[in-house]
Order: C-alpha cells, then sequence, then structure tokens
C-alpha cells in the first residue's frame, strides 16, 4: 500500500501528459463547440472526506467514452457523538481515476480512487470503487454535477465515516 498514492498520481500524471494533444475537442460529428478539459468543484460527503476541493482533469477519447482524474484536498475527522474524548480531525487528499460512459451531458461514472487521510501523527490510505452519475457541460465555464456511490476497503480508519455517497458541484474550465 506504500505505492498506492506513488502510483496514482503516476497515472494521473500520465493521463495529463497524454491530453497535451487535442483530445480535449471532441470528435467533428459530435459538437461544434469544445467541450472543457477540466472542471473544479466542491465535494460533500465523498472521497472519505466531509468536504474537499478538488481539480478534475478530462479526457475524451470518444464522444460517449471520457476519462477523469482528479487531486484534491479536504478535510474529516472522528467526529462521534456524546464522546467525552475531544474529536480529531484529519486531512485528506483524494485521488480517483474514471471512465464515464454517455451521450450529451449524462454520463454513468464508473471508476476507483484513493484517499490519503493525515492527522494526529497517524496517516491512512483506503481505496474504493465509484459508481455514480455526472452531468457535464456542453460548454466550458459552466455547471456540472456528480454524484457517486463508494465504499473503502483495505485499510480502516478509527472512528471516520468512511463509505456510502458522495456529491460535487464544480465549474468546467
Amino acid at each position: 500500500m506504500k505505492y498506492g498514492l506513488l502510483i496514482i498520481i503516476l497515472v494521473i500524471a500520465a493521463l495529463d501528459s497524454a491530453a497535451q494533444t487535442d483530445s480535449t475537442m471532441p470528435a467533428k460529428d459530435s459538437l461544434a463547440t469544445p467541450r472543457a478539459g477540466a472542471i473544479a468543484s466542491i465535494i460533500a460527503g465523498g472521497n472519505v472526506s466531509i468536504i474537499s476541493m478538488d481539480l478534475e482533469k478530462l479526457i475524451y477519447l470518444k464522444p460517449f467514452l471520457i476519462l477523469g482524474g482528479g487531486i484534491g484536498m479536504g478535510i474529516t475527522g472522528n467526529f462521534t457523538p456524546f464522546n467525552e474524548e475531544p474529536d480529531q480531525a484529519y486531512f485528506t487528499l483524494p485521488l480517483h481515476l474514471t471512465c464515464n460512459f454517455g451521450k450529451g451531458r449524462n454520463f454513468v461514472e464508473l471508476g476507483f480512487g484513493g484517499t490519503l487521510l493525515a492527522g494526529g501523527g497517524e496517516t491512512y490510505y483506503p481505496v474504493y470503487p465509484m459508481l455514480g452519475y455526472r452531468l457535464l457541460p456542453l460548454k466550458r465555464r459552466k455547471f456540472s454535477f456528480r454524484a457517486w456511490f463508494y465504499y473503502p476497503f483495505g485499510q480502516e480508519v478509527p472512528d471516520v465515516l468512511t463509505g456510502g455517497f458522495g456529491a460535487g458541484f464544480g465549474i468546467s474550465l
């Protein structure tokens, strides 16, 4: 698991270098204007974070197939009610890689992610599969939305809400 974060970072870097070509442009027969090459968003409840800010790079392979790779930073904690001990806050560094299948603005999102949690002198890195829905704008500087289910496995994080549902609201760049 030591190399999991490094592998995800290298995959995102490779995707970004592959995207230096004109892959952010849709196929000639699909749209007359270019779609966004990236999305900046605020994520609530997802990626093993209570809240996070993410930046995602999109690579258009076909009009119906889009790869996405993202990185962010956020916060979570072991906010346990009726606990006499102080709550522990964790800094989060979520990473994900997804394939999006769809048409027009509506896509089904399948992928995996991992989140580095650091706080209180301890670090954790749970990984998780993702399944969700994504609304992608047809033009730049427009509203974007995504919602997904995920369930972390591997390393357990004590008293931190992990798994469930995430939603993100953003702007296409």
